[in-house]
């Protein structure tokens, strides 16, 4: 997305940074959720987004599975340009790699998928469905609009 990123309130470190601290307790796992919110993020995308276009719009962003759990559906988010490489070669390869806002991103996943960063890599981080739905829920009532608007 081309606008103006809010600062984020972790400046010291980057989300990947964040991303690799343990995250045993409930302050931790905060601060990461508030980094992610933050955070410019990496998708792979079934066809190329080219700046200053709708094409982040029409794109379709890939879904894998939420481990051995084959049914749920999860948005895969990278946190660097050089994990969602790494997955695209361990996967073989297919989809574009893109760079977006990950508010975006949490705003484009599907109803009744989570979200996790890192597929298939160390260190990831899962965002369980609802709390994607309740992070969207939140994110529409700030634009002033209600989930059936978005």
């Amino acid at each position: 997305m081309d606008t103006p990123k809010t600062p984020s309130p972790h400046p010291d470190a980057s989300f990947d940074e964040l991303l690799a601290r343990p995250t045993e307790d409930f302050e931790a796992r905060r601060t990461l959720l508030q980094a992610f919110i933050y955070a410019r993020v990496h998708v792979l995308t079934d066809r190329e987004i080219r700046p200053l276009t709708r094409d982040i719009h029409e794109a379709r962003m890939t879904l894998v599975s939420d481990g051995p759990n084959k049914e749920q559906p999860m948005l895969a988010v990278f946190s660097t340009r050089d994990r969602a490489e790494r997955f695209l070669q361990e996967t073989g390869g297919g989809p574009h790699l893109s760079e977006i806002d990950s508010v975006f991103a949490l705003v484009c996943t599907p109803e009744k998928a989570g979200i996790i960063i890192n597929p298939n890599q160390t260190p990831n981080f899962r965002l369980a469905p609802e709390l994607v739905a309740m992070l969207r829920e939140r994110i529409d009532s700030l634009r002033g609009r209600g989930p059936a608007e978005a």
